[in-house]
């Protein structure tokens, strides 16, 4: 169970390498190829699906587990950038909505 977590994470974090390298130029064929590396990466761990009752939670596990470890790795290069205050585009386009200070003005606008 721990291995398959393993390759998942892997196999993600060298997404997101290749991705930081600028390997892929577009935006669109980036997920289309990102997809494909998904279901083929994936079509390893269907076999669990077979064999318990268990096995959809443990899917499931999986498949959140390598999320939120994508969502870690992108929340930490987005601080990191705007740390340094490199402009970028977002991997995710709301974590720029999401994680952005905006100065807003509390105080009630005065009545006559």
């Amino acid at each position: 169970m721990i291995s398959v977590v393993k390759y998942v994470f892997m196999c993600l974090l060298t997404v997101y390498l290749l991705w930081e390298k600028h390997l892929c130029r577009s935006y669109a064929h980036f997920k289309i190829r990102f997809f494909i590396f998904l279901l083929l990466s994936c079509m390893s761990c269907l076999y669990i699906l077979d064999i318990s009752p268990l096995s959809v939670i443990l899917f499931a596990n999986i498949v959140s587990h390598s999320v939120g470890c994508l969502f870690v790795l992108v929340f930490c290069r987005t601080n990191i950038l705007h740390f340094y205050e490199v402009k970028f585009i977002s991997f995710f386009p709301f974590m720029d909505l999401a994680y952005s200070v905006k100065a807003k003005n509390y105080l009630p606008t005065p009545r006559s």
